[in-house]
């Protein structure tokens, strides 16, 4: 298994924050942001809970949220996301 790395990084011109996760085998609980959130599934399977619907997700998918929708996701078979 690989280790779990998480990169950040912060555009101050474009006012943009970037995140990089490898290896992260740990759900996310329900929460929501207060900003679009636009992620790419390079690798792994999660399950996807957002607006009350379930998704699941694989490697290729792209999600996006709108401000304020809450939504939440855990790994599907131990597989851990990129």
């Amino acid at each position: 298994m690989k280790k779990e790395t998480r990169t950040i990084v912060y555009d101050d011109n474009l006012h943009i924050e970037g995140y990089h996760l490898e290896g992260n085998v740990h759900p996310f609980p329900n929460h929501f942001h207060e900003h679009y959130v636009i992620g790419l599934i390079h690798d792994g399977k999660r399950h996807l809970s957002c607006r009350n619907k379930e998704y699941h997700l694989q490697k290729g998918h792209i999600v996006i949220f709108n401000p304020n929708d809450n939504h939440a996701c855990s790994p599907i078979d131990g597989y851990p996301l990129d």
